[in-house]
């Protein structure tokens, strides 16, 4: 079904009105942009599969008042991107969502499972990959590729049910819907605030006071700029010259000419703005920045330490049979240990919800000395043996 048109939506809208769960997918472009370039919605049920040509003047409004019915599930898979894009063009998203690539991570399928292989594993069915670099923007799409598209959602409902059965037998449904739940909050669906996206900037550790007050101006300044201009941060400025800058803190034109992944255009287009960006950083050091700074610049986690607690996730994920990186991530763990240091109540989802049961009671014990851990050579792995004091 090829929906181009306000009648065909409404057609589309009275086939979702029949069902209680409704599969979701979108084509977009990415490249080269900060948002990405909304193409093409996929919609499907057990009974239709259409594509909604996005790019055409409809109202989703009313698809988009089913989508978001607290008595409907909306079918996903690796879902982030698309909710975020929709939040962008409609300003809500549906709030009880089924992601099938972070059920089957909870259930010892892997850590990013491919929908192509999921769908194989749990119907048999072997998808095609012809149409991997389509360009959906494209007017009129092929027959063969708006049907490359709806296998996107086709297969959706079957594997939901699959994973949601298989998720009730292992007592793992509320971890999924806990995890859904954190997917469909607003700060995980709007863009990062400017005043924050030195954190996203590796080596920001090395900085002095004064230098990470000057990398927050010009990380601020290029983030605004990225959006304004909808175009990736690093294509105004890469990384590693915002350090650069951070550390020399040229005052004249000449000395940005001198840089050398500066590019004469930039300097031309930009170059008195990121001399003022400097200068804040160097002559604004409000109380916010410069307890920004202190609370940026915690020490390093002792040697090993982060390792140690890589390989308690590691056991304990295989323990359970889900992905290691669900539970948490090597910046989280550095993250929880700054927290525990600090006295700070963590905000790392490691140490709440159904993740605190599985490892992060253990996580928090070791950090605490309340427990040690002991190393035993095993014939696979290293196995971790707790003692608690």
């Amino acid at each position: 079904m090829w929906v181009s048109d306000q009648a065909g939506l409404m057609e589309l809208c009275r086939c979702v009105d029949r069902s209680s769960i409704v599969a979701l997918d979108t084509e977009f472009a990415a490249e080269r942009r900060y948002f990405p370039r909304f193409d093409l919605l996929q919609i499907g049920t057990p009974d239709i599969a259409a594509a909604v040509d996005v790019r055409a003047r409809l109202d989703l409004g009313p698809l988009f008042d089913r989508l978001c019915a607290p008595d409907r599930t909306v079918i996903l898979h690796s879902g982030s991107m698309d909710l975020a894009i929709l939040y962008r063009r409609e300003g809500r998203v549906p709030q009880r969502i089924f992601d099938t690539q972070v059920a089957a991570a909870m259930l010892g399928y892997g850590a990013h499972i491919a929908y192509s292989a999921l769908v194989r594993k749990i119907t048999g069915v072997h998808l095609a990959k012809s149409e991997t670099l389509t360009d959906w923007s494209r007017r009129p799409l092929k027959a063969e590729q708006v049907e490359y598209a709806l296998d996107d959602v086709k297969y959706l409902p079957a594997v939901y049910r699959y994973l949601r059965e298989e998720l009730i037998q292992a007592g793992r449904l509320d971890w999924l819907e806990d995890e859904c739940r954190r997917m469909v909050s607003p700060d995980r669906l709007t863009p990062p605030d400017p005043k924050r996206a030195w954190q996203r900037i590796g080596g920001w550790r090395t900085l002095s006071p004064r230098q990470f007050g000057v990398l927050q101006t010009l990380a601020a300044w290029r983030e605004e700029l990225a959006v304004a201009k909808n175009v990736p941060a690093r294509v105004i400025l890469p990384d590693n010259v915002l350090l650069h800058l951070a550390r020399r803190q040229p005052t004249k034109i000449r000395e940005l000419r001198e840089i050398r992944q500066i590019f004469d255009r930039t300097v031309k287009e930009s170059g008195e703005e990121i001399l003022r960006a400097v200068r804040r950083g160097i002559e604004e050091p409000d109380e916010t920045t410069a307890e920004a700074a202190r609370d940026a610049l915690p020490p390093e986690p002792p040697p090993g330490l982060v390792s140690l607690l890589q390989a308690i996730i590691q056991l304990r994920a295989a323990e359970e049979k889900v992905a290691p990186n669900l539970l948490a991530s090597s910046e989280d763990l550095e993250r929880l240990v700054d927290d525990v240091k600090s006295g700070t109540p963590s905000q790392v989802p490691l140490v709440h919800g159904w993740r605190r049961d599985v490892a992060g009671r253990d996580v928090l014990h070791v950090l605490s000395g309340t427990a040690t851990v002991q190393y035993a050579p095993g014939k696979e792995r290293v196995l971790l043996h707790y003692q608690t004091r």
